[in-house]
């Protein structure tokens, strides 16, 4: 059975088909391993991971054995493109003419012939060549897109493992970066650890010191008082309290040392001790007094004590009807904690030589000042607040304030302090004492109080009520007036964040209620007003 030309052609046509149905498959897969090579950021770090357990050498192998492998297609691509365009072969295709005239027109017929009686054997043959030409096409087709496949990924290789290489020496330097700043933290971390030893060292000398000085000056009292009477019994009493007083203060040392009590209660038996050996001090000199007094009654140096002893009653503060001292010790806390509240107005002094400490109390502020080299003086009426001031070698002197300040001289001190003073005093006093600051005062110089705040409804129930010798708190505004009156400019008011109470008023928290922020914002004013600051101070400069 022979093959017809419709045959030939429906044959052609479903090799052409295979052949590009191929090519289609190889070109989905050539752009499919082109994504692929693009990894993403996860398979990179993956790569990156596996990569550096690789040794150097095995790495730069790699490398160089990509960076020399190449393809030459260049010869591939011609034989693709003349096979695309010869492989199909066409039986009936036109037959030159090899002679001319009337000959070479015969011969052509007589060829037609031939090749019509020929058809039946030769177009077998024919459809297997071109089946096997269009297999040959294709596969060289797929030969050269998968060496253009790989080339293409041998270079996508390259490029990564360059990459790799430069991630890998950046990693090695960033290594060694966190080695050396590691390094150095540690480095740092122990030289402050050896510094804070240092100033604990330093801390504990400086104690043991103290206590010393205080041993001594409890030495000093005890041999006072036993030169001064012998012969008293109360006298004797009251060398049995300073003793005792001294084994005190030998025990309290002894157990910071053996049971490592806390700072606040190490500080805060100190100061009871102190107050212990002030009211010995004070003990002492009274009966000292009254022995003398006992001897002088029986001399003619009676008349001159009896006058000396008149003027000192003339000076009798108006706190000798409570023990002020023991109520201040009591309730004003401890000194460091003081200091630590002031320590924000030391600089508004620096560089000053002749400030003034108004109301000076336990001498915390005039501590602060000494320990940064401002030169100043405490005031204070009440005897027993100079005489621990003295006891702890600062600079005091006892008089009234407002007395004070009226009898300096014009421009005479560049630095005035008054913390907790102006809550003592009746209003003409407190007037008069912002008009004598400012004229006392040199230029650019800074007069700060600091009182309770009455804005803040929390000192009526906590603190101001509890001392007898509060007389009114002063408004800020008030005050403000005053010194604007006086003179004064640039005048700043501060609440201090110290004093605050340790609690606010709970808001809502609900999404039902349309006017919840204007609620809210209504307890946070009144819990400003509840629990604000207790204490605020004013700074005002001449």
């Amino acid at each position: 059975m022979g093959f017809s030309s419709k045959g030939v052609d429906k044959a052609l046509s479903m090799t052409t088909e295979k052949i590009e149905k191929i090519l289609a498959e190889i070109e989905g897969d050539l752009e499919i391993k082109i994504k692929d090579s693009h990894r993403s950021k996860t398979t990179n770090e993956v790569i990156d991971i596996l990569l550096k357990g690789r040794s150097q050498s095995t790495q730069q192998e790699l490398h160089d054995s990509q960076s020399n492998f190449s393809f030459d297609t260049h010869e591939l691509k011609n034989w693709k493109e003349k096979n695309n365009q010869l492989f199909r072969v066409d039986y009936y295709r036109n037959i030159p003419p090899t002679h001319k005239g009337l000959i070479g027109k015969l011969v052509i017929f007589c060829k037609r012939v031939i090749r019509k009686f020929l058809r039946f054997l030769i177009e077998p043959i024919l459809f297997d060549q071109n089946e096997f030409n269009g297999a040959i096409t294709a596969s060289i087709n797929a030969l050269y897109n998968n060496a253009i496949v790989s080339q293409n990924f041998m270079d996508e290789m390259s490029e990564l493992k360059k990459e790799l290489i430069k991630l890998d020496k950046e990693l090695d330097d960033r290594i060694e970066e966190v080695k050396i700043e590691v390094k150095d933290k540690v480095e740092s971390s122990i030289e402050n650890f050896s510094v804070r030893l240092t100033n604990l060292d330093i801390a504990t000398t400086k104690l043991q010191s103290c206590i010393e000085e205080l041993n001594i000056s409890l030495d000093t009292c005890n041999s006072f008082m036993n030169e001064a009477a012998s012969e008293l019994v109360k006298i004797q009493k009251l060398e049995q309290e300073n003793e005792d007083s001294k084994q005190n203060i030998e025990v309290l040392a002894l157990k910071h040392k053996e049971n490592k009590q806390s700072i606040d209660e190490l500080a805060f038996d100190v100061q009871q001790s102190e107050l212990q050996i002030l009211r010995a001090i004070k003990k002492g000199k009274i009966q000292q007094q009254s022995a003398i007094k006992a001897m002088n009654e029986n001399s003619c140096l009676e008349g001159e004590f009896k006058a000396d002893t008149e003027q000192k009653n003339d000076s009798i503060n108006v706190y000798d009807k409570i023990d002020y001292f023991e109520f201040e010790n009591y309730f004003r806390g401890l000194r460091k904690n003081i200091k630590k509240t002031q320590q924000q107005y030391v600089a508004y002094f620096e560089g000053k030589q002749n400030v003034v400490d108004l109301g000076c109390g336990r001498g915390e502020f005039l501590e602060l000042l000494e320990q940064n080299n401002i030169p100043a003086i405490g005031v204070d009426l009440y005897e027993e607040f100079i005489d621990y001031c003295k006891l702890k070698d600062l600079d005091v002197v006892q008089d009234d304030a407002v007395s004070y300040i009226t009898n300096l001289k014009e421009e005479s001190i560049d630095g005035l302090f008054a913390s907790q003073l102006a809550e003592h005093l009746e209003t003409s006093q407190l007037v008069t004492l912002c008009n004598k600051a400012y004229e006392k005062l040199k230029q650019d110089s800074y007069f700060i109080l600091e009182t309770p705040n009455p804005t803040s409804l929390s000192i009526y129930t906590n603190g101001f009520y509890m001392d007898p010798s509060h007389i009114k708190p002063v408004h800020p505004k008030t005050l403000q007036y005053f010194l604007q009156q006086a003179g004064f400019k640039n005048i700043e008011i501060i609440y201090t964040e110290q004093s605050k109470v340790d609690y606010r008023l709970p808001l809502l928290d609900s999404e039902t209620i349309k006017n919840l922020a204007h609620f809210n914002d209504g307890i946070n004013l009144m819990s400003d007003i509840l629990f604000g600051s207790q204490d605020y101070a004013i700074i005002a400069q001449k």
